[in-house]
């Protein structure tokens, strides 16, 4: 009702009013989305979130099963109408709906500035998206929960946060690692920090969708409760590096995880240092986990969403070092990938400063291909635990006779000289490899206790070595499977066997060495 009051007549005058809302000049701003000539409309009857009315202004997208977006409105907190446009066939990209596609909800609340996935319930109407369809249903965001926990390490992790925290300032999020004294440092991806000691913070809220470089003074546990982010919300990426959060609450395949990106993906790294390296078919991170965060290159800034589903990585044989220890996280490293035939699984390979510091350490877990971080020098400590910028180092592969031996490499790409998130592809040089096969003897000879037998082999093969009586009975065996090109030793044990000369027996497919040992009690 409108009251007009006259001054001169002094009347009132009451005229009855009707006020229609239209979506008339306005338009989605976070939503974006291809208009065409084919059109589906969708009315949406109610728009719930989290157990209450969404607010006037928020906004409604409509996307295919592949999450392109088709349509979008803002809501006017009664009937809404959505247009979702079929794909324009005078483009050549795919930009709108094919008929018979099922369709999918977001919602984007706009006092919060997140994204939801929204459940719809169908009250009339198409049940897929057509030229000409119209379909008459309501949206509701459930309020899901969940809880995230991690179990820090001492040094440096990759971490990420699959919920929006209660408390997203960083003194709440991480408020027990405060409480402790563990927390020294926190990183984001483009070079801010929060800095307790220093009282010094300019990343502020904790960001869900972002993973975090933490440092902590001695191993800790923490955990953070919130909304839920649904696995499939889009994460944007900027052309070059970025640090993201690992969505899906189920664990898959490196390769599963980032495949949606197909050639635009230059490399992912965890906080270990394993990475993915898609241009070499290379993966050593295994499967992607709830909890951790990764490292990711993309050549073209681009949309990501993980994949609703993905394999798990494939169960082989795992093996250890025996003859180094690799060094821990930094904070920072580039990624070494090394390539050929002289590399078996179980190999391993170390690279060192000019000073002889141990930074980094690898081994294969399959043949002709091995993966190994070199880290940088970490600027929280003041002792020297890796590599400055512009430094170079050296590779070392352990050789079962002589020890660490350096390898020369054919350079695909990169270099040896240190460069933060740098990459260098590598194939070993196999000069040194022996042209035949050699049976060396034993050392020492004659012996007591024990002694150890050198062999050489030109190329990977097959070997069996045995110790023989002088009337050329077998007895003891040695070694009995396959060895890679170069030299090995094996330790011979005297055990019950009676002083006198033995024959050590060599053999591969096609030849054979013999070489006489003696054994004094």
């Amino acid at each position: 009702m409108l009251a007009i009051e006259s001054n001169a007549l002094n009347e009132r005058i009451d005229l009855p009013l009707t006020m229609v809302v239209t979506d008339e000049g306005m338009a989605p701003e976070h939503f974006n989305f291809h208009s065409s000539d084919i059109i589906h409309t969708i009315s949406v009857t109610a728009l719930q979130l989290r157990g209450e009315r969404a607010a006037w202004g928020d906004e409604i997208g409509v996307f295919t099963p592949d999450g392109l977006c088709v349509g979008a409105s803002l809501w006017f907190n009664q009937l809404t109408r959505v247009e979702a446009f079929g794909d324009d066939p005078a483009t050549d990209a795919v930009d709108g709906f094919r008929d018979g596609e099922s369709f999918f909800f977001r919602v984007f609340d706009g006092s919060l500035s997140r994204e939801f996935a929204g459940d719809y319930t169908l009250l009339a109407g198409d049940e897929t998206l057509r030229s000409g369809g119209a379909t008459r249903l309501s949206i509701e965001v459930p309020g899901l929960r969940r809880d995230n926990q991690w179990s820090l390490p001492l040094g440096w992790s990759l971490i990420s946060a699959n919920v929006h925290p209660d408390d997203p300032s960083l003194p709440g999020m991480l408020g027990a690692l405060l409480a402790d004294g563990s927390l020294m440092v926190l990183k984001n991806g483009i070079g801010h920090f929060f800095f307790p000691g220093r009282q010094f913070d300019n990343i502020e809220r904790w960001n869900g969708t972002e993973g975090y470089w933490i440092k902590v003074k001695n191993p800790a546990n923490f955990a953070a409760s919130g909304d839920a982010i649904s696995g499939d919300t889009p994460i944007e990426l900027n052309a070059g590096w970025s640090l993201i959060s690992y969505l899906p609450t189920f664990e898959m395949d490196a390769t599963s995880a980032f495949a949606p990106l197909g050639d635009n993906l230059d490399v992912v790294k965890d906080g270990e240092g394993n990475f993915y390296l898609p241009a070499y078919g290379f993966s050593n991170i295994g499967n992607t986990r709830p909890g951790n965060g990764y490292a990711i290159r993309v050549q073209q800034a681009t949309e990501f969403v993980y994949p609703g589903q993905g394999r798990n990585a494939a169960t082989q044989e795992s093996y250890q070092f025996t003859h180094a220890d690799p060094p821990v996280s930094t904070g920072s490293c580039m990624s070494v990938l090394l390539i050929g035939e002289a590399l078996r699984a179980g190999s391993e390979v170390v690279a060192r400063s000019a000073e002889g510091v141990l930074v980094g350490a690898g081994i294969a877990q399959e043949n002709g291909r091995l993966g190994l971080a070199v880290w940088g020098d970490d600027v929280l400590t003041t002792e020297l635990d890796g590599l400055s910028s512009g430094e170079a180092f050296s590779l070392q592969i352990w050789n079962d006779v002589t020890g660490w031996e350096s390898i020369a490499l054919n350079l695909k790409t990169g270099s040896l000289v240190y460069s933060s998130d740098g990459i260098t592809v590598g194939e070993l040089m196999s000069t040194n490899l022996p042209t035949e096969l050699v049976l060396s003897g034993a050392y020492p000879n004659p012996f007591n206790g024990l002694t150890t037998v050198k062999f050489s082999v030109p190329a990977a093969s097959q070997v069996k070595l045995t110790l023989h009586d002088l009337l050329g009975k077998e007895v003891a065996g040695l070694l009995d499977g396959e060895v890679t090109a170069g030299s090995h030793a094996v330790v011979l044990t005297a055990g019950d066997l009676a002083s006198g000369t033995y024959i050590l027996k060599l053999r591969t497919a096609n030849e054979y060495r013999t070489s006489k040992v003696v054994l004094i009690r």
